[in-house]
């Protein structure tokens, strides 16, 4: 199972943003579902701390495999939160 959300943007939009990308995903199995709720945690809170004049680029993803021989679960989460200077508009 993998998701992934990913926008640019001053802050307050893009905290916006990414929380209908991550709305609009489904349910995962565990443990994956409860790495993407504490991520839409971090996220957001980390959204909240910028400067809502910056602009920022936030990508997340994450993905799980199940090595069913030996019942063992493998997981890879990257989160990437990046103030973005010198932006002209």
């Amino acid at each position: 199972m993998r998701w992934s959300v990913a926008a640019v943007g001053k802050a307050p939009a893009v905290g916006v943003e990414i929380n209908r990308q991550f709305s609009g995903q489904g349910k995962c199995s565990e443990p994956e579902e409860s790495v993407r709720q504490a991520a839409i945690e971090l996220v957001a809170a980390a959204l909240l701390a910028q400067d809502p004049s910056v602009v920022v680029k936030v990508s997340a993803s994450r993905s799980q495999s199940t090595d069913y021989a030996t019942n063992t679960v493998r997981n890879n989460l990257t989160i990437t939160i990046e103030p973005l200077h010198f932006f002209v508009e």
